[in-house]
């Protein structure tokens, strides 16, 4: 039962030389999937920009699109600003009517007022 404890012998232990193929072995293998690009950077670059075409890479072009951002900006403020004027006009006739159709407490009469008819 001692023995077992230990959970190392003799025999098992590992020189220098093992340690550097099992090191050696471990990145091997995760280099696996790994690749290099080496003197065709260009090319590799150039594949990968490629599935970008709808992104225009001229000054120009990007210059239009700004501009047109730029545009669009405004006419969505000028749409807001219609907007704003036109809800506050409603808010102004909706108060004005309110006002108009609100009930009006009745008025108290004399009793004397009662007694001749008068503004029942």
């Amino acid at each position: 039962m001692a023995d077992d404890t230990k959970g190392t012998t003799t025999d098992s232990k590992l020189n220098l030389g093992d340690l550097k193929k099992m090191v050696a072995d471990t990145v091997a293998e995760a280099m696996k999937n790994v690749t290099t690009t080496g003197s065709n950077t260009r090319e590799v670059t150039q594949s990968h920009l490629e599935g970008r075409g709808d992104r225009s890479s001229t000054v120009q072009a990007a210059v239009a699109a700004e501009i047109q951002k730029i545009k669009d900006s405004e006419q969505a403020d000028k749409d807001k600003a219609a907007r704003e004027a036109k809800d506050q006009e409603f808010e102004t006739k909706l108060s004005k009517l309110s006002e108009a159709t609100a009930e009006k407490p009745p008025v108290e009469r004399r009793r004397v007022h009662k007694f001749m008819g008068w503004g029942e």
